[in-house]
């Protein structure tokens, strides 16, 4: 091999000489010293393995493909090395950034190649809507916007700016009817009186009511359980939502009531004595409880023996229901006296008339098979309430006498009488279960005497249309309003719902509404920002 090596001092031919031992020159090269080297046993980086073992076996790279060690191609100058990476300069795509093109301005010296950049800043697009970009392994990769869902990112102005409707435009740009600071578009309730505050559906909480009791979320004691007039809760026998007691079972109790503070029907301690309702044996009646004196120990909720000196409710059958709750105290098998009274079972000793009440607390012991009876064991066919021999079943005013044995003055019903002449000028005398307007409830008690035929009447003997319960001149049955007085009758919306109490007084058309005006879109019960008709 003959390698062509410029004229350079003696020390660095020296150094060759030591690369390469066996040398010799070469008169046929004219401008430089020339030498031909013998390739066995080259070493030259003096690491005591041949250059082509250090080649083959990859202790030392070639990159050139020129039989000679890099790290000596540099040190003897056969390559440059302008970065100093330990590289000859033919073997990278660069060396400096001057080597690169536009699409990838940057030369990486580390690996000598062309990258679109070295650092964070190199790919800054100066934008704002697109956040910071970032360098990752010499590629820019965009940054994340700086908005929100919900926000609309104005690159003109450099802010997030907010976009309920996702229409592109900021909502400081679109119409506000109420100035509640929800647009239109987003308001489910566009007509809140100023000043109110909102959630982000624009309503006030004088505007909802998210259980539908009838009490407004400002308002309402327990706002996600029903607990007012339209609606309440069972808080005793069946569970669920009820109108009345009888809508929880038998021995149930709906609670439609506004208590405290916080209302029972979402209430830990319904009766606010300290005692959770979980752990109460009273849990609607106060009774915080005494010291435990029986050396014996005392009952607590579910037959629990308690260590004297400690604190309980006294209880004093141990039937789990606390002495302040139970009317009968001392017979564990008995909360209520029922028919026959406490200490005395009520389904032991003989029926005689098979009508569940035992003989010895039966008022009327013979009892037609198969008619409903009352506690005291006797059928309305057996009763004559007010003793005017119409008996309860059949007689038209049930409390008040107008029947043969005894009637009412039909001027003043406190004033019994047996004929006409008893009234004097409040007669005549009622005698005959008179019912002039034919409502079901005679002329001596009826609260409505002329009902409108075919109208049904009220145990009062009053139509809904003789009712006006806000005394505006419009009966109830008519009465878009019929608890607030609203002469007018004026409904924008037209759902039927009178504005004076419509809460959500823009119903979109077609649209069912509750007793309140609002329909399913316009609420969000559990207020997470999807109305109830789509909320899952």
């Amino acid at each position: 091999m003959c390698i062509n090596i410029p004229r350079i001092g003696a020390l660095s031919l020296l150094a060759i000489a030591s690369w390469c031992p066996s040398l010799r020159a070469d008169s046929d090269c004219s401008d430089s010293v020339a030498f031909t080297i013998d390739n066995r046993d080259r070493d030259c980086n003096s690491n005591g393995a041949p250059d082509d073992q250090d080649i083959a076996s990859g202790t030392s790279e070639d990159c050139n493909v020129n039989a000679v060690p890099d790290e000596c191609d540099i040190l003897f100058g056969t390559s440059l090395d302008t970065d100093g990476n330990g590289v000859p300069d033919e073997c990278g795509e660069c060396a400096v950034d001057e080597d690169c093109d536009p699409a990838a301005p940057f030369c990486d010296t580390s690996s000598h190649t062309c990258v679109a950049c070295l650092a964070n800043d190199d790919c800054d697009d100066g934008l704002f809507c697109t956040g910071s970009e970032a360098c990752q392994a010499g590629v820019c990769v965009d940054g994340a916007t700086p908005c929100q869902p919900g926000q609309f990112c104005d690159e003109v102005a450099s802010q997030c700016a907010p976009d309920c409707n996702g229409n592109g435009i900021s909502d400081l740009d679109e119409v506000d009817s109420d100035n509640d600071g929800v647009i239109d578009d987003c308001d489910l309730c566009p007509a809140t009186p100023q000043g109110q505050v909102v959630d982000n559906q624009g309503c006030a909480c004088v505007e909802l009511d998210v259980d539908s009791d009838g009490v407004n979320n400002c308002d309402d004691n327990c706002r996600f359980t029903p607990n007012g007039p339209s609606l309440g809760t069972c808080v005793e026998g069946n569970a669920g939502t009820c109108l009345v007691d009888l809508d929880c079972g038998t021995s149930g109790l709906c609670n439609t009531g506004q208590e405290d503070s916080v209302g029972d029907a979402c209430d830990s301690d319904d009766d606010d004595d300290g005692w959770p309702d979980f752990g109460d044996n009273c849990p609607t009646v106060p009774n915080p409880g005494l010291e435990c004196l029986d050396t014996n120990g005392c009952c607590a909720v579910g037959g629990v023996i308690i260590d004297p000196g400690q604190l309980w409710q006294v209880d004093s059958d141990c039937d789990g229901n606390g002495d302040a709750c139970d009317a009968c105290p001392y017979d564990p098998e008995k909360t209520v006296p029922g028919v026959c009274g406490c200490g005395i079972p009520d389904d032991t000793g003989p029926d005689s008339d098979n009508d569940g009440v035992p003989d010895a607390c039966d008022d009327c012991p013979d009892t037609p098979l198969g008619e409903v009876v009352d506690n005291n064991g006797c059928s309305c066919g057996q009763m004559d309430t007010d003793n005017d021999g119409v008996t309860d079943c059949t007689d038209n005013c049930r409390s008040v006498p107008n029947g043969p044995n005894g009637g009412s003055c039909v001027l003043d019903w406190t004033v019994p009488c047996v004929a006409n002449q008893d009234c004097g000028a409040n007669g005549p005398c009622l005698l005959n279960q008179q019912d002039t307007d034919n409502d079901d409830v005679g002329d001596a008690c009826d609260g409505c005497p002329g009902t409108p035929p075919a109208e049904p009447a009220n145990a009062s003997g009053c139509s809904c249309s003789q009712y006006d319960a806000d005394n505006d001149g419009i009966g109830n049955c008519n009465d878009n309003c019929p608890w607030t007085s609203n002469i007018g009758q004026a409904d924008t919306d037209e759902d039927g719902i009178g504005d004076a109490c419509d809460g959500c007084p823009a119903t979109p058309a077609g649209e069912s509404v509750n007793p309140y005006g609002c329909s399913c879109s316009q609420l969000d019960y559990d207020i997470d920002g999807v109305n109830n008709c789509v909320d899952n």
